[in-house]
């Protein structure tokens, strides 16, 4: 009878445990997005969500076996790590280097504690919503009350303007696909304040990453009955902006920065810059650094020549006037899919696209889903890692701990939720 009352008591204390284990989780879900660029320690929600994690399956005890989308998803992320492993050996690079990709093997067992927590799925949505209005909200203090240049929330201004993209990109989705109006409106909001924040960090690969996204929105996945609430949307952002944009220069000043920089490059002298001048711009610096990661990836285009090495391949061809010695000790080439090929080679390229585009395939398949939450969730999966690849182009995505941290984890919460919705919609079925 003691024995009985004995494991009886320890049953309840365990799920006394769990419950609060869940609610503390789902609390992080909410809260991470936007901590992350606005809490100058916002990142250890993600730490705090694992360690809950990792406690929530000891407790959970065996789990569903894995699918085999899942399996594929997992692995990727496995490889991406372990191929920077097999750069720090074969290159004797700084450990620290492992630093930012041990990001998508910590994210894991996160994993596999979500994939059973269908119920999370609104709190994302809550996340995603108050991550981005978190973004317009510090974005205007910034620029307008701190009079800052350009707005950076706790982190760069770069990451802060790709994260605030992909922010707005998913809330733009939900304005599209919502049903209820209290839910649209918020979403709307969201999209409006997330955008606002994207223009003033300045970022300009963060402007026309977004801008693409939009583009292939109305063209590719958004429904016709749905277009008129896109333009209510971009109708709302446009006044805004116009509004900004008659108060400031920004915009202005980072568009002629950018042609003028375009032009003076390819330029062999100009009446405004020295022959040499013409890579002290940003654009001209980005240009002449593209040029000089691809010779540099000829020269080892399998494995490259890992983490920390781009300078010191670079100045030799500087020193046989092949690149500018003006464009040294950037420490990357100013682009992620070059960086990767000069660190990591053709494996590692292939690597990094099979965890853009893989996600992409994978949430194709319930895109025209009859189920609202499973709709929602690939959509949103689809148009992360879409923002990440086109920012990619003319900056590094994956280079800093909060933009790899965001993307990590951001993707493996909504791919574990999605088969939590899956595996619920199968319960249900199974039991009528």
């Amino acid at each position: 009878m003691t024995l009985f009352k004995s494991n009886t008591g320890r049953l309840h204390n365990q799920i006394y445990l769990s419950v609060i284990v869940s609610y503390f989780s789902m609390a992080l879900v909410v809260i991470f997005p936007g901590a992350l660029i606005i809490v100058s320690s916002g990142g250890h929600a993600a730490l705090y969500l694992l360690l809950f994690s990792i406690i929530g399956l000891w407790l959970q005890g065996k789990s569903n076996r894995l699918a085999r989308g899942e399996r594929i998803f997992i692995i990727l992320f496995i490889t991406y790590f372990l191929i920077h492993i097999l750069s720090f050996w074969l290159f004797d690079i700084s450990i620290n280097e492992l630093d930012t990709p041990s990001r998508f093997l910590l994210v894991l067992p996160i994993y596999f504690y979500l994939r059973n927590k269908a119920e999370f799925i609104s709190w994302l949505y809550v996340g995603l919503i108050f991550g981005a209005i978190g973004a317009g909200l510090i974005s205007m203090y910034q620029f307008g009350v701190e009079d800052l240049g350009r707005a950076s929330g706790s982190i760069e201004p770069g990451r802060f303007g790709l994260i605030s993209s992909a922010l707005s990109s998913m809330c733009l989705v939900g304005a599209i696909i919502s049903k209820k109006s209290l839910t649209r409106l918020l979403f709307v909001l969201a999209v409006c304040l997330g955008l606002l924040a994207t223009f003033l960090s300045g970022t300009r690969g963060a402007w026309l990453s977004t801008v693409l996204v939009i583009i292939i929105l109305i063209v590719v996945i958004v429904p016709k009955h749905k277009f008129s609430a896109l333009m209510l949307i971009l109708s709302i952002f446009v006044l805004s902006h116009y509004a900004l944009m008659a108060s400031s220069n920004v915009y202005i000043e980072r568009f002629i920065q950018a042609e003028l920089g375009f032009a003076d490059y390819f330029s062999e002298q100009t009446n405004t810059w020295r022959d040499d001048e013409r890579f002290n711009s940003s654009v001209g610096v980005r240009l002449e650094l593209y040029k000089g990661a691809y010779r540099v990836a000829k020269r080892g285009p399998i494995i490259g020549f890992g983490e920390g090495n781009f300078d010191v391949n670079l100045e030799k061809l500087a020193n046989d006037g092949k690149v500018s010695r003006l464009v040294l000790n950037y420490g990357h080439a100013h682009q992620e899919y070059l960086t990767t090929l000069v660190e990591q080679g053709l494996v590692g390229l292939i690597s990094l696209l099979s965890i853009f585009i893989y996600p992409i395939i994978f949430f194709k398949k319930y895109l025209k889903s009859s189920n609202h939450d499973l709709k929602l969730l690939s959509l949103i999966g689809s148009v992360l890692p879409l923002n990440y690849m086109l920012f990619s182009f003319t900056s590094g995505s994956l280079d800093h701990q909060s933009s790899t941290l965001f993307y990590a984890l951001m993707t493996v919460v909504i791919f574990s939720l999605l088969h939590a919705k899956l595996m619920q919609i199968s319960l249900k079925s199974s039991k009528e």
